[in-house]
Protein backbone atom coordinates (compact mmCIF):
# COMPACT_ATOMS: atom_id res chain seq x y z
CA UNK A 1 0.00 0.00 0.00
CA UNK A 2 0.80 3.34 -0.45
CA UNK A 3 0.66 7.07 1.06
CA UNK A 4 -0.22 10.03 -0.16
CA UNK A 5 0.46 12.83 1.37
CA UNK A 6 -1.12 16.97 1.07
CA UNK A 7 -1.31 19.95 3.51
CA UNK A 8 -2.60 23.27 3.49
CA UNK A 9 -1.72 26.24 6.29
CA UNK A 10 -2.77 29.66 5.70
CA UNK A 11 -2.60 32.49 8.16
CA UNK A 12 -5.95 33.82 8.04
CA UNK A 13 -7.35 37.04 9.74
CA UNK A 14 -4.32 36.65 12.51
CA UNK A 15 -1.31 38.87 11.93
CA UNK A 16 0.84 35.55 11.93
CA UNK A 17 0.82 32.12 11.06
CA UNK A 18 1.71 29.97 14.26
CA UNK A 19 0.85 26.58 13.24
CA UNK A 20 3.70 24.08 11.63
CA UNK A 21 3.67 20.93 10.09
CA UNK A 22 5.82 17.96 9.29
CA UNK A 23 6.35 15.16 7.45
CA UNK A 24 9.43 12.34 8.24
CA UNK A 25 10.80 9.07 7.73
CA UNK A 26 12.09 7.62 11.03
CA UNK A 27 13.18 3.97 12.23
CA UNK A 28 9.38 3.59 14.02
CA UNK A 29 7.37 4.32 10.61
CA UNK A 30 6.27 7.48 8.95
CA UNK A 31 5.49 10.15 11.14
CA UNK A 32 3.25 13.10 10.56
CA UNK A 33 2.90 15.99 13.33
CA UNK A 34 1.12 19.39 13.59
CA UNK A 35 1.56 22.01 16.40
CA UNK A 36 -0.28 24.92 16.50
CA UNK A 37 1.33 27.67 19.01
CA UNK A 38 0.16 29.83 21.61
CA UNK A 39 1.35 32.96 23.70
CA UNK A 40 2.07 36.87 23.09
CA UNK A 41 5.06 38.36 21.11
CA UNK A 42 5.57 35.59 18.78
CA UNK A 43 6.41 33.59 21.13
CA UNK A 44 3.66 31.24 19.97
CA UNK A 45 5.32 30.47 16.62
CA UNK A 46 8.25 29.72 18.91
CA UNK A 47 6.27 27.11 20.82
CA UNK A 48 5.06 25.66 17.59
CA UNK A 49 8.43 25.35 15.52
CA UNK A 50 10.74 23.97 18.47
CA UNK A 51 7.96 21.24 18.78
CA UNK A 52 7.95 20.43 15.47
CA UNK A 53 11.93 20.82 14.34
CA UNK A 54 13.08 18.45 17.20
CA UNK A 55 10.14 15.41 16.68
CA UNK A 56 12.95 13.73 14.25
CA UNK A 57 16.04 14.19 16.35
CA UNK A 58 14.11 12.99 19.34
CA UNK A 59 12.82 9.74 18.02
CA UNK A 60 16.41 8.98 16.39
CA UNK A 61 17.62 8.98 20.08
CA UNK A 62 15.52 6.83 21.72
CA UNK A 63 15.82 2.93 22.15
CA UNK A 64 15.34 0.89 19.28
CA UNK A 65 13.51 -1.32 21.63
CA UNK A 66 10.36 0.53 22.29
CA UNK A 67 7.64 0.15 20.71
CA UNK A 68 6.43 2.66 18.20
CA UNK A 69 3.52 3.93 20.95
CA UNK A 70 5.98 4.20 23.47
CA UNK A 71 8.61 6.05 21.06
CA UNK A 72 5.41 8.44 19.82
CA UNK A 73 4.47 9.11 23.55
CA UNK A 74 8.06 9.51 24.53
CA UNK A 75 8.53 12.24 21.69
CA UNK A 76 5.85 14.23 22.69
CA UNK A 77 6.71 14.40 26.37
CA UNK A 78 10.28 15.48 25.55
CA UNK A 79 8.87 17.89 23.04
CA UNK A 80 7.04 19.51 26.05
CA UNK A 81 10.12 19.72 28.19
CA UNK A 82 12.47 21.30 25.75
CA UNK A 83 8.93 23.94 25.27
CA UNK A 84 8.73 24.30 29.00
CA UNK A 85 12.40 24.78 29.55
CA UNK A 86 12.39 27.38 26.33
CA UNK A 87 9.99 29.57 28.55
CA UNK A 88 11.25 29.20 31.45
CA UNK A 89 15.03 30.74 30.54
CA UNK A 90 13.52 33.72 28.45
CA UNK A 91 11.11 35.89 29.82
CA UNK A 92 10.09 37.15 26.71
CA UNK A 93 8.91 33.51 25.86
CA UNK A 94 6.97 32.89 29.45
CA UNK A 95 4.08 31.48 29.40
CA UNK A 96 3.94 29.77 25.57
CA UNK A 97 3.00 27.03 24.54
CA UNK A 98 1.98 24.35 21.56
CA UNK A 99 -1.00 21.75 20.84
CA UNK A 100 0.25 18.88 18.83
CA UNK A 101 -0.97 16.26 17.15
CA UNK A 102 0.54 13.29 15.99
CA UNK A 103 0.31 10.63 13.66
CA UNK A 104 2.78 7.71 12.87
CA UNK A 105 2.17 4.94 10.16
CA UNK A 106 4.13 1.80 9.92
CA UNK A 107 4.33 -1.38 7.80
CA UNK A 108 4.06 -4.42 10.28
CA UNK A 109 3.58 -8.25 9.51
CA UNK A 110 -0.05 -8.03 9.89
CA UNK A 111 -0.20 -4.78 7.00
CA UNK A 112 -0.03 -1.16 7.37
CA UNK A 113 -0.61 0.37 11.10
CA UNK A 114 -1.70 3.66 12.50
CA UNK A 115 -1.56 5.49 15.99
CA UNK A 116 -2.01 8.74 17.36
CA UNK A 117 -1.39 10.98 19.78
CA UNK A 118 -2.39 14.34 20.89
CA UNK A 119 -2.33 17.26 23.78
CA UNK A 120 -4.11 20.10 23.36
CA UNK A 121 -7.32 20.45 20.71
CA UNK A 122 -5.27 19.80 17.70
CA UNK A 123 -8.16 16.97 16.24
CA UNK A 124 -7.20 13.67 13.86
CA UNK A 125 -9.88 12.13 11.76
CA UNK A 126 -10.35 9.35 10.06
CA UNK A 127 -12.43 8.34 6.92
CA UNK A 128 -13.49 4.78 5.60
CA UNK A 129 -16.56 3.78 3.66
CA UNK A 130 -17.61 7.21 3.73
CA UNK A 131 -17.76 7.13 7.57
CA UNK A 132 -15.90 9.79 9.33
CA UNK A 133 -14.13 9.35 13.25
CA UNK A 134 -12.82 11.99 15.42
CA UNK A 135 -9.87 10.17 16.93
CA UNK A 136 -9.10 12.69 19.14
CA UNK A 137 -10.68 14.14 22.28
CA UNK A 138 -10.19 18.33 22.43
CA UNK A 139 -8.38 19.11 25.91
CA UNK A 140 -10.90 21.89 26.90
CA UNK A 141 -13.18 23.07 28.94
CA UNK A 142 -16.01 22.90 26.14
CA UNK A 143 -15.05 19.03 25.27
CA UNK A 144 -15.47 18.43 28.79
CA UNK A 145 -18.80 20.65 29.41
CA UNK A 146 -19.86 18.28 25.93
CA UNK A 147 -19.13 15.17 27.55
CA UNK A 148 -21.01 16.51 30.64
CA UNK A 149 -24.43 16.99 28.96
CA UNK A 150 -23.80 20.27 28.91
CA UNK A 151 -23.44 21.55 25.43
CA UNK A 152 -24.07 20.16 22.00
CA UNK A 153 -21.62 20.48 19.46
CA UNK A 154 -22.96 23.08 17.79
CA UNK A 155 -23.40 25.46 21.23
CA UNK A 156 -19.24 24.21 21.72
CA UNK A 157 -18.73 26.32 18.50
CA UNK A 158 -19.62 29.41 19.24
CA UNK A 159 -19.79 29.25 23.56
CA UNK A 160 -17.41 32.35 24.90
CA UNK A 161 -15.03 29.77 26.36
CA UNK A 162 -13.97 28.17 23.12
CA UNK A 163 -10.42 29.11 23.82
CA UNK A 164 -10.25 27.60 26.99
CA UNK A 165 -7.42 24.61 26.51
CA UNK A 166 -6.94 21.93 29.75
CA UNK A 167 -4.25 20.88 28.50
CA UNK A 168 -1.17 22.02 26.10
CA UNK A 169 2.77 21.39 25.93
CA UNK A 170 5.04 23.93 27.53
CA UNK A 171 3.13 25.20 30.66
CA UNK A 172 4.51 22.22 33.05
CA UNK A 173 7.66 19.98 33.03
CA UNK A 174 5.29 16.82 32.59
CA UNK A 175 2.38 15.93 30.33
CA UNK A 176 -0.27 13.73 29.62
CA UNK A 177 -0.24 12.73 26.11
CA UNK A 178 -3.21 10.74 24.83
CA UNK A 179 -2.96 7.84 22.40
CA UNK A 180 -5.33 6.16 19.93
CA UNK A 181 -5.48 2.36 19.82
CA UNK A 182 -3.51 0.67 16.50
CA UNK A 183 -5.50 0.98 13.83
CA UNK A 184 -4.97 -1.85 10.96
CA UNK A 185 -5.21 0.64 7.65
CA UNK A 186 -7.14 -0.17 4.19
CA UNK A 187 -7.11 0.97 0.63
CA UNK A 188 -9.09 4.36 0.75
CA UNK A 189 -8.45 5.18 4.23
CA UNK A 190 -8.21 9.20 4.66
CA UNK A 191 -6.57 10.97 7.91
CA UNK A 192 -6.50 14.04 8.54
CA UNK A 193 -4.75 15.92 11.11
CA UNK A 194 -6.04 19.81 11.82
CA UNK A 195 -5.54 22.84 13.69
CA UNK A 196 -8.65 24.71 15.31
CA UNK A 197 -8.83 27.06 12.80
CA UNK A 198 -10.53 24.22 10.73
CA UNK A 199 -12.46 22.16 13.43
CA UNK A 200 -13.73 25.26 15.21
CA UNK A 201 -15.36 26.41 12.68
CA UNK A 202 -16.56 23.56 10.47
CA UNK A 203 -19.03 20.77 11.77
CA UNK A 204 -17.71 17.18 11.16
CA UNK A 205 -20.67 16.43 9.05
CA UNK A 206 -19.34 19.07 6.48
CA UNK A 207 -15.42 17.69 7.43
CA UNK A 208 -16.51 14.11 5.99
CA UNK A 209 -18.38 15.35 3.15
CA UNK A 210 -15.25 17.34 1.86
CA UNK A 211 -13.10 13.82 2.47
CA UNK A 212 -15.21 11.89 0.52
CA UNK A 213 -14.80 13.68 -2.25
CA UNK A 214 -13.04 13.10 -5.39
CA UNK A 215 -8.69 14.20 -5.52
CA UNK A 216 -5.39 14.37 -4.42
CA UNK A 217 -4.53 14.47 -0.42
CA UNK A 218 -3.04 18.69 -2.01
CA UNK A 219 -6.36 19.39 -3.47
CA UNK A 220 -8.69 17.77 -0.28
CA UNK A 221 -6.27 19.61 2.03
CA UNK A 222 -6.76 23.04 -0.17
CA UNK A 223 -10.82 22.67 0.14
CA UNK A 224 -10.24 22.25 3.81
CA UNK A 225 -8.54 25.14 4.50
CA UNK A 226 -10.81 26.93 2.06
CA UNK A 227 -14.07 25.89 3.11
CA UNK A 228 -12.67 27.04 6.89
CA UNK A 229 -12.09 30.50 5.50
CA UNK A 230 -15.25 30.79 4.22
CA UNK A 231 -16.71 29.90 7.40
CA UNK A 232 -15.00 32.43 8.64
CA UNK A 233 -12.44 31.08 10.38
CA UNK A 234 -10.30 33.71 12.56
CA UNK A 235 -7.41 31.62 13.68
CA UNK A 236 -4.52 30.04 11.19
CA UNK A 237 -6.06 27.03 9.50
CA UNK A 238 -3.60 24.04 9.09
CA UNK A 239 -4.24 20.73 7.62
CA UNK A 240 -2.55 17.45 6.79
CA UNK A 241 -4.29 14.62 4.97
CA UNK A 242 -3.05 11.01 4.16
CA UNK A 243 -4.13 9.16 1.74
CA UNK A 244 -3.97 5.07 1.94
CA UNK A 245 -3.46 3.79 -1.84
CA UNK A 246 -3.77 -0.28 -3.23
CA UNK A 247 -0.78 0.42 -5.61
CA UNK A 248 2.77 0.15 -4.93
CA UNK A 249 5.65 -1.15 -3.16
CA UNK A 250 5.07 -2.35 0.49
CA UNK A 251 7.12 0.34 2.70
CA UNK A 252 9.95 -0.55 3.77
CA UNK A 253 9.86 -0.40 8.02
CA UNK A 254 11.22 -2.53 10.66
CA UNK A 255 7.87 -4.56 12.28
CA UNK A 256 10.38 -5.28 15.13
CA UNK A 257 9.35 -1.83 16.71
CA UNK A 258 5.32 -2.15 16.46
CA UNK A 259 3.50 -3.79 19.06
CA UNK A 260 -0.32 -4.58 19.71
CA UNK A 261 -0.29 -2.77 22.71
CA UNK A 262 0.48 1.42 23.09
CA UNK A 263 1.76 3.00 26.28
CA UNK A 264 1.10 6.40 27.74
CA UNK A 265 3.16 8.02 30.40
CA UNK A 266 0.19 9.95 32.45
CA UNK A 267 2.30 11.79 34.99
CA UNK A 268 0.12 12.86 38.61
CA UNK A 269 0.62 16.43 38.17
CA UNK A 270 -0.37 16.54 35.26
CA UNK A 271 -3.12 19.23 33.64
CA UNK A 272 -3.44 22.77 33.82
CA UNK A 273 -6.62 24.68 32.27
CA UNK A 274 -5.45 27.29 29.85
CA UNK A 275 -7.81 30.40 28.57
CA UNK A 276 -7.38 32.20 25.60
CA UNK A 277 -3.58 30.90 25.56
CA UNK A 278 -3.15 31.91 29.14
CA UNK A 279 -2.80 29.55 32.57
CA UNK A 280 -5.49 30.43 34.64
CA UNK A 281 -6.48 27.03 36.78
CA UNK A 282 -4.72 24.61 38.25
CA UNK A 283 -6.06 21.77 37.89
CA UNK A 284 -5.02 17.59 37.79
CA UNK A 285 -5.74 15.73 34.72
CA UNK A 286 -6.94 12.10 35.86
CA UNK A 287 -6.30 9.44 33.90
CA UNK A 288 -10.00 7.83 32.88
CA UNK A 289 -11.64 5.15 31.14
CA UNK A 290 -12.86 6.39 27.35
CA UNK A 291 -13.90 3.70 24.92
CA UNK A 292 -12.20 3.66 21.48
CA UNK A 293 -12.77 6.25 19.47
CA UNK A 294 -14.97 9.10 20.53
CA UNK A 295 -16.96 8.47 16.79
CA UNK A 296 -19.08 11.27 15.48
CA UNK A 297 -23.17 10.88 14.71
CA UNK A 298 -21.57 9.35 11.13
CA UNK A 299 -21.91 5.79 12.25
CA UNK A 300 -19.36 3.42 13.59
CA UNK A 301 -16.61 1.13 11.68
CA UNK A 302 -17.61 -2.07 10.21
CA UNK A 303 -14.89 -3.83 12.73
CA UNK A 304 -14.95 -3.82 16.26
CA UNK A 305 -14.18 -0.31 18.08
CA UNK A 306 -10.47 -0.75 20.13
CA UNK A 307 -10.92 -0.53 24.04
CA UNK A 308 -8.65 2.11 25.13
CA UNK A 309 -8.46 1.12 29.49
CA UNK A 310 -7.08 2.92 32.24
CA UNK A 311 -4.36 0.10 34.74
CA UNK A 312 -3.07 2.80 36.89
CA UNK A 313 -2.81 6.57 37.76
CA UNK A 314 0.20 6.88 35.46
CA UNK A 315 0.13 4.47 32.79
CA UNK A 316 -2.77 3.85 29.94
CA UNK A 317 -2.96 0.93 27.70
CA UNK A 318 -4.63 0.92 24.11
CA UNK A 319 -5.71 -2.74 23.39
CA UNK A 320 -6.45 -4.26 20.33
CA UNK A 321 -6.26 -3.76 16.71
CA UNK A 322 -9.45 -2.85 14.45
Amino acid sequence: MTLEIGSESETGRRSENQDRLVHFESDFGSVFVLADGMGGHQSGAVASQLAISTCEEILRSLPVDLSAGEALGQMIQEVNRLIFEEGREQATKHGMGSTLVALLVSQTADGLLAIGAHVGDSRLYFLRQGKLFRLTEDHSLVQRMIRDGMLSETEAQVHPHAGVLTRALGRQREIAVDLTSWMLLQPGDVLMLCSDGLSGYVEDEHIRWTLRQEGTSQQLARRMVDLALERGSEDNVSVLIVKVGADGPKLEWSAAKHSAEAVTYIPSNAGSTITNRKLVEPARILARFFKGLNCSSMGTPSTSVPLMLTRSPTVKLCRNVM
